[in-house]
């Protein structure tokens, strides 16, 4: 009988270790750190500048912070924009803004603000629901991407000309992202990669790491 007794007493001391010990790697976290106040939970994109602060797109616009206050963009320039505002951050560390959807608009982060990016009237006046915009390189070596499902349009630094990018949309899909390879630019689609020759896409194909083959 005590024997059980002793038994009993066990396994309670034991149920009670196991459950300390669980309860001891149970975390809470801080749903709103200090200094940052967003104005809504659903974040789409977050980047940080060469400033150190952080900025986030929202369902509810941009907002960014410099972890003491949570700043708002300037009602003059959220006009500007259509729907969702997305943000860039390029190779330089220069902070774009542009429209995800709705119409094209491009604008630049500099010094005394933010410039916009000229556009041809009918890039501008073409509705889209999905817009990527993309950037490559630095400096005057850097080039931009416009993907706007109808149009594909590209230019380099300091350049006013938008040339077009000739591609079948149901072929290519959305443009996803643009690397440098070995001097060539490679797009990267939704449904395959590309390199860029003139205006012109050639099909590319990537080729995998051969692997030693197992000896038997």
């Amino acid at each position: 009988m005590v024997k059980k007794i002793k038994l009993l007493l066990f396994a309670l001391w034991a149920c009670c270790l196991v459950q300390v010990e669980v309860s001891s790697q149970t975390f809470k976290y801080h749903l709103q750190p200090k200094g940052i106040r967003l104005p809504v939970q659903n974040i789409l994109q977050i980047e940080q500048d060469t400033l150190g602060q952080m900025w986030f797109s929202t369902t509810r616009g941009v907002v960014y912070s410099d972890g003491i206050q949570t700043f708002d963009l300037p009602d003059t320039l959220v006009r500007r924009f259509v729907y969702k505002i997305a943000i860039l951050k390029d190779e330089d560390g220069i902070m774009w803004l542009y429209n995800a959807s709705g119409t094209a608009a491009i604008f630049e982060g500099v010094p005394s603000g933010w410039k916009e990016e000229g556009l041809d009237e009918d890039l501008k006046e073409n509705f889209s629901n999905r817009i990527h915009f993309l950037t490559l390189g630095k400096k005057d070596q850097k080039c931009f991407f416009l993907d706007a499902g109808g149009f594909l349009v590209y230019w380099k630094y300091g350049e006013k000309v938008k040339h077009r990018i000739n591609r079948d949309y149901s072929q290519t899909g959305i443009l996803h992202s643009v690397l440098d390879l070995q001097g060539k630019v490679l797009l990267n689609f939704q449904n395959g990669a590309y390199l860029l020759q003139g205006d012109t896409l050639i099909p590319y194909q990537f080729r995998g790491v051969p692997l030693p083959s197992p000896r038997f």
